[in-house]
Formats: C-alpha cells, sequence, structure tokens
C-alpha cells in the first residue's frame, strides 16, 4: 500500500486521470453489451369510454415481451416495471359487429430509459364489447308463504318501485323485461301488515352495477272479508297493429275483492273495478285464438281506503284476434 501511495505522488494528476478514464470506459463498454430478456405475464390496463361495457372478466390481459437493453439495466428489470395500456371507444373497428381485435404495439407499453421492445405475443387481442346502457328496471319483491288461516295479504308494495341498473345493452333489456327481483321473504302465520329491507339479487355482478342495494318491503297482511262482485266487465287494449280486432271469449267475469275495513268493502261496486286485457304486445299483431290473463285494479279508489283484489274468476280468457275488413 505504502508503494501505491509512493506511485501516485509522482505526477498524481495524470495517473488520477488515467484511473477516472479507465472507470468511465469500462462503464461505457459494460453500458453496451446488449442483452433480451423474456418477460411473462406482463399486465395490461384496459379502458372503455363511458358508453362502451366490456365484462370485468376481460378488463385485466396479460402478454409476453420480450425487451432488450444494456446488461446493467435489464438485469434487475421486472414485469413491474413496464404498464402496458390501450382504450377502447365507439370509434374501435369492429366495435359495431360486437368484437374488435386490437394490434399490440410497442407504443401500448411505457418501459424505463434504454429498455427496448422485440416482440409481443399475442401480437392482436381479440375482445367482446357491447353498448353500455342504463335503465330504471321495476323491483319484483319475491314473497313466499302464506299468513295465518283468516288473515289475507294486500298487493306487496317497494320503495324505491325502480332501480338503476347499468350494464350491456342486450342484456340489460332483457332484465327490463323481467325485472330485478328481492331476496325471498316467507311469509308465516302472520296476522298484521309486515314492513323490512329486503336485498336486491344482481345474479350476475360481472354485467351489471345497481345504483342501490336494497329496497324497503310493505306486505299488508289483513283479516280476510271477502266480497264477490259478479258482472264486471271485461275491457282489451286493442293490438299493436291497427289491422287487426280484438274479441274476447266472455264480456263479463266475476271478481273477489278483500279489506281491512268493511265499510270500504261494502261500498266497492262492480263501477269500480276494472278488469282488462293488455293486447298491446307485438305477438298479438296477427290474427288468430290466445289465451291471455286478465288483469284488474281499482278505478280511483279513496283516499285512505285499504282494499284489495284477491281473485279473478277467471283468471284467463281466450281472445280472437281478426283481421279488419275494409
Amino acid at each position: 500500500m505504502k508503494a501505491f501511495w509512493e506511485f501516485l505522488k509522482k505526477d498524481p494528476l495524470r495517473k488520477l486521470l488515467a484511473l477516472s478514464l479507465t472507470i468511465v470506459l469500462y462503464a461505457v463498454l459494460n453500458e453496451g453489451k446488449l442483452q433480451q430478456k423474456d418477460l411473462k405475464s406482463v399486465p395490461l390496463e384496459i379502458s372503455c369510454d363511458e358508453d362502451v361495457f366490456l365484462a370485468g372478466v376481460h378488463r385485466h390481459a396479460a402478454v409476453h415481451l420480450t425487451v432488450r437493453g444494456s446488461e446493467s439495466r435489464i438485469k434487475n428489470l421486472t414485469v413491474q416495471d413496464i404498464v402496458g395500456t390501450i382504450k377502447i371507444s365507439r370509434n374501435t373497428p369492429g366495435f359495431e359487429s360486437g368484437t374488435v381485435s386490437i394490434q399490440l404495439t410497442p407504443e401500448n407499453f411505457i418501459c424505463p430509459r434504454g429498455i427496448e421492445i422485440v416482440s409481443i405475443e399475442p401480437e392482436v387481442l381479440t375482445l367482446p364489447v357491447q353498448r353500455r346502457r342504463s335503465e330504471e328496471i321495476r323491483i319484483v319483491p319475491e314473497i313466499t308463504g302464506s299468513p295465518r288461516q283468516g288473515f289475507v295479504t294486500g298487493e306487496v308494495s317497494c320503495y324505491p318501485g325502480t332501480v338503476l341498473v347499468t350494464g350491456p345493452e342486450q342484456a340489460v333489456l332483457n332484465l327490463l323485461k323481467k325485472g330485478v327481483k328481492t331476496e325471498v321473504f316467507t311469509i308465516n302465520n302472520e296476522t298484521e301488515t309486515v314492513i323490512l329491507n329486503l336485498g336486491l339479487l344482481n345474479t350476475n355482478p360481472d354485467e351489471f352495477t345497481f345504483n342501490i342495494s336494497s329496497v324497503r318491503v310493505t306486505i299488508p297482511v289483513t283479516r280476510a272479508m271477502p266480497r264477490v262482485l259478479r258482472q264486471v266487465p271485461v275491457r282489451c287494449f286493442p293490438p299493436a297493429s291497427a289491422g287487426v280486432s280484438a274479441v274476447p271469449e266472455r264480456q263479463f267475469v266475476t271478481v273477489t275483492v278483500s279489506g281491512s275495513s268493511q265499510s270500504d268493502i261494502d261500498a266497492v261496486s262492480a263501477a269500480d273495478i276494472m278488469v282488462y286485457v293488455d293486447l298491446s304486445d307485438p305477438e298479438f299483431a296477427e290474427a288468430g285464438e290466445y289465451s291471455v290473463p286478465l288483469r284488474a285494479a281499482l278505478i280511483d279508489p279513496e283516499p285512505g281506503s285499504h282494499l284489495w283484489i284477491t281473485a279473478i274468476e277467471p283468471s284467463v280468457i281466450k281472445i280472437k284476434c281478426e283481421k279488419r275488413t275494409e
């Protein structure tokens, strides 16, 4: 060591400069050695515009990258050091067909300085897409069981009555016809009105999002005081086609009404009840004979009255749809 210091004392500046140049040259030469590295399962973030639906299962993708860089830069490189991103919009080629195929390029990835992407597998990413749609959809309380003998349940209601559902367009439209069901509640020998909170059933959380998770459900339970009303007229809401007329097999039916007040029951007449068949669905636009369920509703019930229609006899009637003649 003493000899080394004696050596440095003779022209030290030149010797230190030479040592520094040697170190720099070594670093440059080492930096210049390019190496390749395979990175498997590099995460690819997939984002969509608000009006584009992509199922959650497809939002997380991974690709295989081969990268190149200097020995010092690539030695400790991991998949966490690279970020891949793509964005899908309504303008992405193939969107209207329901499937988009996206060519992946190095521009889709953010890499550390000095790292070059050599290859990408797969080169093309294919994803199923749909339009995103939101609709207010009615809530259908799922109630089973029965109250104690001698008591009846009235029309079940819930608040709020609808839920805002967001998801793929076709699935939302299908749900619009069916409604969103609540959890099942079983009535068991109740003798008074039941009020409770029930959760909404999201059968496919990967597709649908709800703006609420539960509703307040009211199940009226009253002592049975039925009244039978005969000769209640049947009305027809006409078919969707103007060229088809509808003729019901019978003009009058029998309706049973129950309620919690005898005075309300005594005041009801056939004129206070509308029994009808709804033929506005396109399935009734063609001539033919159909079996259609009857529906009934109270016409302008008195405020505060508690009346419920408990039976219609018969509950289904035949309707003959005929083409109009000029």
